[in-house]
């Protein structure tokens, strides 16, 4: 009897309190190895990272742009729910870790939205808080890829942020939803946050990005949003126009701008020819808008063109030329090159190329 409990003593004892230590160190640091690319470029496919829960306890609110692990509301395209026995063992699984064990899915997300915040989407600029354009270049890998086909209120009005809930999102829009698919999350599904990595052997900081909306540029480039909703074109290119005046390099403006001139050509569609040069102003401030380009093909299809063929695009840049509208000359030069023009048919273009038209250049019609 004195040797099994000395044994306790001396052997189960030790093992359940280093046991007890364990599972204490594991709820409140775990380590989670990145199974999806839904953070790129910022966290990668096979990266390691510590999930925190020192964060969660204190019961504050989480600040925007926190990275966090949280249990999706669903799973393989269905809701994730878990009855009382599986909720134990999956909450003794992620306790423990010890293999056999079920655990609670986990994935990656991004907080942009807090509760009290109104939220809207719109398809072309992004996320809208509180009414104002968010930006998000600091950490998103591509552009939002909603569509008014998707079933989300929130692409029709402003949504509000419940009490103790969040909208999060991924840094790869393009290829992994959510809150706009899955709705607010509430805190109570979050399971930490993740604010470090380990790389080579030592534990690095994630960057923190901030963004502020007391900025003038950002101002002017708000209001030129809420012009743009109300269709009021030039007001917008206007203002988008003072936003890229204080800071050139502002790449929302800058889309916003180019968006800007291709809703206003959408409006000129009984004048084509009208049309056609918004159209070539928002392709030059922005070539990579997929909007600007299908609107660009369709209209030159409507006067008879053919987008894909390169003589036609030289007969029309040659048109503007003649007209000594050069911008609309040389971006119609662009696509026929583009399209595998003869060399020698674009030698005007290379003379446009070296005018890079500025933006007063650009905007100067609709400022007047």
């Amino acid at each position: 009897m004195r040797l099994v409990l000395k044994l306790v003593l001396y052997l189960v004892f030790p093992l359940m309190f280093a046991f007890a230590i364990f599972c204490g160190i594991r709820y409140l640091i775990q380590p989670l190895t990145l199974s999806s690319s839904a953070m790129i470029p910022n966290l990668k496919k096979g990266e390691h990272l510590l999930i925190e829960r020192f964060t969660l306890e204190q019961n504050k609110q989480l600040p925007r742009f926190s990275v966090v692990a949280m249990v999706p509301p669903y799973v393989d395209g269905k809701v994730f729910h878990e009855g009382q026995n599986e909720h134990i063992k999956h909450w003794f699984g992620n306790l423990t870790g010890l293999p056999g064990l079920p655990r609670d899915p986990v994935c990656i997300r991004r907080i942009i939205g807090l509760p009290g915040e109104k939220i809207q989407i719109d398809p072309m600029l992004g996320i809208l808080i509180d009414g104002k354009q968010i930006d998000e270049n600091a950490y998103i890998s591509a552009k939002h890829a909603f569509n008014p086909d998707q079933s989300t209120k929130l692409l029709d009005q402003a949504e509000t942020v419940p009490a103790n809930s969040y909208f999060v999102l991924p840094d790869n829009r393009r290829d992994f939803g959510g809150s706009e698919a899955w709705g607010f999350v509430e805190k109570n599904r979050l399971t930490g946050v993740v604010s470090y990595k380990v790389v080579a052997n030592s534990i690095k900081k994630l960057p923190d990005p901030s963004v502020t909306f007391s900025d003038p540029k950002v101002a002017f480039n708000d209001d030129g949003v809420k012009a743009l909703h109300k269709s009021n074109f030039k007001e917008s290119i206007a203002l988008f126009y003072k936003s890229l005046s204080l800071d050139p390099d502002y790449q929302v403006a800058k889309e916003n701008l180019s968006i800007a001139y291709s809703n206003y050509a959408f409006s000129k569609h009984e004048t084509p020819k009208e049309a056609l040069e918004l159209l070539h102003k928002a392709f030059y401030i922005d070539p990579e808008n997929e909007m600007t380009k299908k609107n660009l093909d369709c209209l030159l299809q409507l006067m008879g063109k053919d987008p894909k063929q390169p003589q036609d695009r030289i007969e029309l840049a040659k048109q503007f030329l003649a007209e000594n509208k050069e911008l609309d000359a040389y971006v119609e030069f662009a696509q026929a090159r583009l399209l595998g023009a003869n060399p020698g048919s674009l030698s005007d273009m290379d003379k446009l190329a070296r005018q890079n038209f500025s933006l007063d250049e650009i905007c100067r019609v609709e400022m007047q």
